[in-house]
């Protein structure tokens, strides 16, 4: 889709998924940890540095076959259209801590 055809002056790139679940982890933090959540993903979207995704449901559904395909793993559904999103792209770096990225061959950066 044209969704995934990256820009090239785009540094990085995340699913709208990818920020629910930010903002569902940082939920329980307290207000100024909301605020400063709620601020950071304004950024983000705001950023010309950063392609945001909305997703769809092809790839929802492409997701839940990696998921269903992983069920010996702790991929989330997030991770796993993550995941479909960064082969499409070509994309090898991830900016994240999570070791399921490096299972599935990308390279961690944090």
């Amino acid at each position: 889709s044209d969704e995934l055809r990256q820009d090239s002056s785009v540094r990085y790139v995340t699913l709208l998924p990818n920020l629910t679940e930010f903002l569902a982890y940082a939920s329980s933090g307290g207000a100024n940890t909301r605020s400063d959540a709620a601020q950071f993903i304004d950024r983000i979207r705001s950023s010309v540095d950063t392609q945001v995704l909305d997703g769809d449901r092809a790839l929802f559904d492409e997701g839940l076959r990696l998921y269903r395909e992983r069920l010996d793993k702790t991929y989330s559904h997030v991770d796993c259209m993550a995941m479909i999103v960064c082969r499409r792209m070509k994309i090898t770096e991830v900016l994240t801590g999570d070791r399921d990225f490096a299972r599935e061959g990308f390279t961690i950066l944090l």
